[in-house]
């Protein structure tokens, strides 16, 4: 088969490496039934061919209805405050965020006829899970309370309304103490006729794993060759992401390594997002590969959340040619939002894309992405 070179040359050869270690994502765990399999195929043939393949992938921790993470709300219905000084009202803010809960409050300054100021705290709602509830509230010399006793004063009884967890994923905000993890795959080969080789894997297993372990992994080689004379062409499309959620808990409950809770006493709540595709488009000759791996599901938050892809674009050996020839392209982007303490307003938020085509004859392009996010790295 005769290989005729565009009349234009584009020669270029890429190389980049980029790897991105931070966030602190925490990793749900795997439910008691789970789930292995595994795809392989090998294709070589000269003609029209189509094949693909898709994965979304959703699992999470929720704590079951009825239980310690029903969420008990008290609200001041007849201007009834709970007084505090600016000093206590910062150690009863800190207990309540190891609590998991949050709080309706307005501070007043006034004089304290000595030239000075006091500043006081006056709180109007109050949000404790169940658990907590009989937890100490504020310990000083003006007294002290339990959340729920604190709770009572407002309401002069009972929580205004009790909000349920719902046990299982659900739409709507995160439940307290709830994670979520989802992890997207696909990809897709076209030509319309030439020569066809391709060969890739594709093994999601849904249990727990170590660092170094991962639930989702793929492989893909594809060569691909044809006369451009004949209007023959190949396109390819691949592309994988995983989104990590979680609402505040309090760190000994996930983090199995005894250094943890000394770091923080509550795991910060977090939403982040990362991804990476690729793609060719009218493709007479190539030799392409590509990996991608994800880790989504963990024993404890001690394992962090991880995504990995490789691209890679090279002459086909047996072109003779020294470069491939058509349009190459990879992305590959994050969206991290991180939280402090028990707040559900982010601390922290990074925003990062990373996206390079080239197209012509092309001697290498090459992309190798890697991202990390957890409690320990």
């Amino acid at each position: 088969m005769t290989r005729t070179p565009f009349m234009t040359a584009v020669f270029l050869a890429a190389l980049a490496f980029l790897v991105l270690a931070g966030a602190a994502d925490r990793l749900p765990n795997q439910t008691p039934e789970n789930q292995v399999f595994s795809t392989a195929s090998t294709i070589e043939a000269t003609g029209s061919y189509s094949g693909s393949q898709a994965l979304q992938w959703t699992t999470g921790f929720d704590p079951a209805p009825g239980g310690g993470s029903d969420l008990y709300v008290y609200t001041s219905t007849d201007e009834t405050f709970y007084p505090m000084s600016g000093e206590d009202y910062a150690q009863f803010r800190q207990n309540l965020a190891n609590a998991g809960g949050s709080d309706e409050s307005f501070p007043l300054v006034f004089d304290d006829g000595e030239g000075g100021t006091i500043t006081m705290v006056f709180l109007t709602g109050l949000t404790v899970p169940k658990a907590s509830l009989g937890l100490m509230a504020i310990d000083s010399s003006c007294g002290t309370a339990t959340f729920e006793e604190m709770g009572e004063f407002l309401t002069g009884g009972g929580p205004t309304r009790v909000i349920a967890s719902h046990g299982g994923l659900h739409t709507g905000i995160l439940d307290p103490n709830e994670v979520r993890a989802t992890t997207a795959y696909s990809e897709m080969t076209e030509t319309n006729g030439g020569y066809v080789s391709e060969t890739k894997t594709f093994d999601p297993d849904t249990r727990n794993k170590a660092v170094g372990l991962f639930n989702v992994e793929a492989t893909k080689t594809f060569t691909y060759a044809t006369d451009a004379d004949t209007g023959s062409i190949a396109q390819t499309a691949e592309m994988i992401a995983t989104d990590n959620m979680g609402a505040p808990t309090p760190t000994a409950d996930v983090v199995a390594c005894p250094f943890g809770p000394s770091q923080s006493e509550i795991y910060p709540s977090f939403c982040n997002v990362v991804y990476a595709k690729s793609m060719s488009q009218g493709v007479t000759s190539a030799a392409q590969s590509s990996s991608a791996q994800v880790r989504m599901v963990a024993a404890s938050a001690d394992t962090p959340a991880e995504l990995n892809y490789n691209f890679d674009v090279k002459p086909d050996a047996s072109s003779g040619t020294g470069y491939a020839m058509g349009t190459f392209g990879t992305e590959f982007g994050v969206s991290i939002k991180e939280g402090r303490g028990g707040s559900l307003t982010p601390s922290a938020t990074v925003v990062y894309t990373d996206k390079a085509t080239v197209a012509g004859m092309v001697a290498k392009f090459t992309k190798q992405y890697a991202s990390k996010s957890g409690f320990t790295l």
